[in-house]
């Protein structure tokens, strides 16, 4: 057995930005540098994501097509999970597209926004939503089926406009592709959340989690899992991954509903209470419809028999 310890240290100030011990059968030396990539980019893919963004400014109008598309899939990072954020995201990758027809990735995010955005009540033409994620997906299907990114995204777009066994197929697909790919494997688990497969979505979920621990979408990935666990009847849990959920996003309002959900389930009608009031403080806008989006018919009964929404 070798024993390798790797840090990953800032050379300004020194700080350890990452650090990891692997013990590893000498046979197996040669494996450890996809181990070692995947923890690496664990720590740098969110500064990336927002250092990218932040170089590829709005003025500058003439973007290309990657260009686009990196500065579409940087907004939610940056700007939350909003209405505007994706109507933006989306114009921007209908951009992308049409300078480059033959973008696989740019299509498969566009149907990726506009499916999950009308799964989670973030897209106001909800109709539309459905129709041209659908038509992005088979696009970027038809260009590339190799490409874990690809078949992530388009997996869980299929998967959030109601075609859920294509869906995990593909997700199925890009994990076995690409194990570190934590947007598919949350997206396993949000997908087996929508079939009431609630047992079959937390360890997808928790790997996704996992994978990528600084991920900017984990507040809404504790959200499905919040929901998964009070569908398995673990309320304690639930209640303590709608406590991160909340923390890992100041600005998102959907884990404060998934966690008055919760709080409804518990007998703690006051508290959900205060909970709704801070989700509809972040989305002053926010409805039965958006409540009934991101936590479905089932929670959203108790919570109208509570006088809540």
């Amino acid at each position: 057995i070798a024993r390798i310890n790797v840090q990953l240290v800032e050379t300004g100030g020194g700080s350890q930005l990452w650090g990891e011990r692997f013990d590893r059968p000498i046979a197996e030396l040669f494996l450890l540098q996809d181990d070692i990539i995947r923890g690496i980019s664990r720590v740098l893919e969110p500064r990336l994501v927002r250092e990218t963004f932040e170089r590829i400014e709005p003025r500058h109008c003439e973007y290309d097509a990657w260009q686009a598309y990196r500065r579409a899939s940087g907004l939610v990072a940056i700007k939350g999970w909003r209405n505007d954020t994706f109507a933006e995201a989306a114009e921007l990758l209908r951009r992308s597209v049409a300078i480059d027809p033959g973008f696989a990735r740019a299509h498969a995010l566009l149907s990726l926004v506009r499916g999950l955005g009308q799964r989670v009540g973030l897209v106001h033409d909800r109709q539309e939503a459905v129709a041209e994620s659908l038509a992005a997906a088979e696009r970027a299907l038809a260009l590339d089926t190799s490409d874990s990114t690809v078949l992530g995204f388009a997996g869980c777009a299929l998967a959030d406009v109601g075609h859920i066994d294509r869906g995990l197929a593909m997700l199925e697909q890009a994990v076995e592709l690409d194990p570190s790919n934590a947007q598919a494997w949350a997206a396993i688990g949000a997908a087996h959340v929508l079939a009431d497969r609630p047992r079959e979505a937390i360890e997808p979920l928790r790997r996704g989690i996992r994978i990528s621990p600084l991920d900017n979408r984990l507040a809404v990935w504790s959200s499905f899992l919040a929901i998964a666990l009070l569908g398995t009847g673990d309320l304690d849990a639930a209640l303590a991954e709608t406590d991160v959920a909340c923390r890992r996003d100041l600005r998102n309002h959907m884990p404060r509903v998934v966690r008055a959900a919760v709080l409804v389930a518990a007998g703690r009608a006051d508290d959900a209470a205060r909970a709704l009031d801070e989700a509809r403080r972040l989305r002053p806008e926010l409805d039965d419809k958006d409540v009934e989006c991101l936590v479905g018919r089932q929670l959203l009964a108790p919570m109208r028999q509570f006088g809540l929404v």
